[in-house]
């Protein structure tokens, strides 16, 4: 009768173990990354021998955590891609927006000056005309340095952006570590790690939104995590500190301070092209936009202001004015580009030196030596040899037409990965969330199988009232 009592509590405490984690389950039904669990049970042999020795009832061996670390590690991968997407995609059309705006759109610009030397050509002693020339000179060199100055506060907000997240990752980074102690602690003494697992994984999940991050389970529960190169992040419970350093977008290095180990560096190469690197996530792309996107972006456009302005300069200084002078620079003269370009203050309608002929001051000879200048091609540009052997607005025009076809191209790279992102999740949350239905079905097993225990212990004391009513 004894044996029969045991068997029922234990079969009593097993399902209240059951029901225990179900009702976690069911109360977590809408937890972001919470991760179901299982009651795992195994029969008790019997003490005694024999045929007619049915067994000792049942016992929880574990609490199991019903995670699939190749699941895991698909939303870390696809979280990353997806973030890095996002960022190329947002800074781009950031770009294309300003490069097509009416008032900064160079091509425009060079179109309107030129064409204000054309119709002066008609007359060139007169001054409206002399003056729209001037006007258009004028905003020209206004929208180069509108254009350069927006691609300058992109690169600034980047950085701002770029140490935001480098802190941001500093927290997630020490956050897992301490996780990873009290995970390591909690296994040697036997007690279920299954929230503080959940915990650590959705603290990888954003931390991957930063950099592409690889991840090693070790004996003791902890995780190891290291950058897609193999510098480490967080090495059992010792967390690493990531810095920045450098002014500006190619001096920018991130390193990983306690191991002084470089994980960017965007100095240019020796050959002149841009730094790339493979950190991946929202810092990667960041830091690759700076370097391969704006920073040669900036030095393109500053390469226009410069061989226009100087051309323009050189070209009219070879002419003669209204007075029979020789001409002086349109733009102020010394080292140029697209920050600095501007009228020269010592210009005027009369000084402009549109003629061939001293003496002469109808002569439009040096003007279509000054319109010439549109159908100049160079060749100057290391970074950019598609753009060589172009006009100044041939070559800006190519540069928008690019910055196009970058931001389509990243929009369908966004497009792809917030699928696979999705696909990724809910892959994880098939195998690993809460459903609804299984957890109501298990509700009423174990409710079930808790109430017949509770038969049987009934019965038993009824079979002890009997056979004390013998007595």
């Amino acid at each position: 009768m004894m044996g029969i009592l045991n068997t029922a509590i234990t079969g009593l405490n097993a399902q209240k173990v059951a029901l225990d984690v179900t009702a976690q389950n069911v109360a977590n039904v809408a937890t972001e990354g919470y991760t179901r669990q299982r009651v795992n049970f195994e029969s008790l042999s019997p003490n005694a021998r024999g045929v007619d020795v049915a067994g000792n009832g049942v016992k929880v061996t574990d609490i199991q955590r019903l995670a699939d670390e190749f699941l895991i590690k698909q939303t870390w991968k696809t979280s990353s891609t997806q973030s890095y997407d996002f960022i190329e995609f947002q800074n781009y059309s950031k770009l294309e927006k300003v490069f097509g705006s009416d008032g900064l759109n160079l091509s425009e610009g060079f179109d309107k000056f030129y064409a204000a030397l054309n119709e002066a050509t008609i007359k060139p002693e007169s001054t409206p005309l002399r003056q729209q020339v001037i006007t258009e000179a004028e905003s020209l060199g206004y929208q180069f340095n509108m254009l350069v100055d927006t691609v300058i506060t992109q690169k600034k907000d980047l950085d701002e952006q770029i140490s935001a997240a480098v802190s941001q990752s500093n927290t997630l980074i020490q956050q897992i570590a301490q996780l990873n102690k009290t995970i390591s602690d909690n296994v040697s003494e036997n007690v279920n790690v299954s929230e503080l697992e959940d915990q650590r994984d959705q603290l990888v999940l954003e931390l991957s939104e930063l950099f592409n991050i690889k991840s090693t389970v070790l004996s003791n529960g902890s995780y190891q995590l290291t950058l897609a190169n193999g510098q480490p992040l967080v090495i059992d419970d010792l967390p690493s500190t990531i810095t920045v350093t450098g002014s500006n977008p190619t001096q920018l290095s991130l390193t990983i301070v306690n191991q002084n180990i470089p994980i960017l560096d965007n100095t240019p190469q020796a050959s002149g092209a841009p730094a790339q690197n493979q950190i991946g996530g929202s810092v990667g792309a960041m830091a690759n936009f700076q370097s391969q996107v704006l920073e040669p972006y900036e030095t393109v456009i500053n390469q226009i202001a410069r061989d226009f302005g100087t051309e323009i300069n050189t070209r009219l200084q070879a002419g003669f004015d209204l007075n029979g002078n020789a001409g002086i620079p349109l733009f102020s003269p010394g080292l140029m580009d697209a920050t600095n370009i501007s009228i020269n203050p010592n210009i005027s309608v009369d000084s402009l030196a549109f003629s061939s002929n001293p003496g002469a001051v109808g002569d439009n000879g040096n003007i279509n030596n000054i319109i010439a200048v549109s159908n100049l091609t160079f060749a100057n540009l290391p970074q950019f040899q598609t753009l060589n052997n172009q006009s100044n607005a041939d070559t800006f025009a190519s540069l928008l037409g690019e910055v196009a076809i970058k931001t389509n191209q990243s929009k369908i790279s966004l497009d792809t990965s917030e699928i696979q992102f999705n696909q990724a999740i809910s892959a994880r949350n098939n195998f690993s969330a809460v459903n609804r239905d299984e957890e109501a079905a298990k509700l009423i097993e174990f409710t079930n199988a808790y109430q017949a225990n509770m038969k049987v212990i009934s019965t038993v004391n009824q079979l002890f009232d009997e056979i004390l009513k013998i007595f």
